[in-house]
Order: structure tokens, then C-alpha cells, then sequence
């Protein structure tokens, strides 16, 4: 995370690497109908609810990230430091998200899917795991988390322009 241009070097490196698998990341359907505004309200709220207990679990695994980083000599603490403050945002979103859509958060139940994530997040935590592995980690997910969210939000054609889900909840 450290060095100017080396990030953007790194992550072209990766995505090439890895392009099946990052296309079927940021370019899931979920995120395709969210650019094109045919997203129905039922999966928006799943996703919402999902999401949020995902972004719960995602703060013990920075938290265990940025633990690693103060044992090692690394200019990374701002950064994750950073991520720690945007998740806190992120947190508030859900919650006046929820609240506007009629989602009670504390009763979701989280789905089998989720839950292997929250199983994979906490491998990482362990304190076996190499700070490399645990910010590389780290990296990855929130690079493709913010491409798959870039992608909603490029331009789309007219005639798809708008949401489908604003429309339906009025």
C-alpha cells in the first residue's frame, strides 16, 4: 500500500490475473441491475440487511488488520485507519437505510452465503496470519467491493436511466 503509482501497478497486475473471477465479482447481477435501475425492492432489502451484518463482521477483521499493522514498521495505519472511519459511515448508512425501507437489522437472519464469508474474514484474524497476508486480503476485498459499486454508478443508456427501485417504493 505503499509508493505512489504502485497500487494502480498492483491492481491492474491482480485483475488480470484473476479477470473470471473479478468480472463475476463487479459485474454480478445484483450490481448490474443496480446500474440499470431494474433492481426489485425485496433483493435491495436483502441485500441491505446481508450487507450490513458482512460490514459488521469486515470491522473485527480491520480491526485485527490495523493490530497487525502496529507490530510491523508500515506507513499503512492511516490508511486502515481510514477504512475504519469510512466503515463507521457505511454502518450509519445501513442503519437509516433500514430504517426508511422497514428493516428491523437486529432480526435478520444471515444467510448461508454471509455466513462463510464472516468464516473466511475471521481466518484472518488468526495470529498465525502475516500482516502481508491479512492488508493484502484487505486490499483485494475492498478493491472489488468499490469497482463492483464504480460500475452501478457509470454512466448508463438513456432509456435505462433512473432508478427502478425509487420508482416501485412510491
Amino acid at each position: 500500500m505503499d509508493g505512489d503509482g504502485v497500487e494502480a501497478g498492483t491492481t491492474a497486475a491482480w485483475i488480470e490475473r484473476h479477470q473470471q473471477m473479478y468480472e463475476r465479482a463487479t459485474r454480478h447481477p445484483f450490481t448490474v441491475s443496480i446500474r440499470d435501475g431494474t433492481i426489485d425492492l425485496s433483493t435491495f432489502k436483502r441485500w441491505l440487511s446481508q450487507d450490513y451484518l458482512f460490514v459488521r463482521e469486515f470491522i473485527a477483521f480491520v480491526a485485527s488488520v490495523l493490530l497487525k499493522c502496529c507490530k510491523q514498521e508500515s506507513s499503512d495505519m492511516e490508511i486502515i485507519l481510514g477504512g475504519v472511519a469510512s466503515l463507521s459511515d457505511e454502518l450509519s448508512w445501513f442503519k437509516n437505510e433500514a430504517a426508511k425501507w422497514g428493516i428491523d437489522l437486529a432480526s435478520v437472519s444471515q444467510l448461508k452465503s454471509n455466513t462463510e464469508y464472516h468464516r473466511f474474514l475471521r481466518s484472518f484474524t488468526e495470529p498465525e496470519v502475516i500482516y502481508a497476508v491479512a492488508v493484502t486480503t484487505f486490499w483485494i476485498i475492498e478493491t472489488v467491493y468499490q469497482d463492483s459499486f464504480g460500475f452501478c454508478i457509470e454512466e448508463v443508456s438513456a432509456e435505462n436511466r433512473g432508478s427502478q427501485l425509487g420508482k416501485r417504493a412510491s
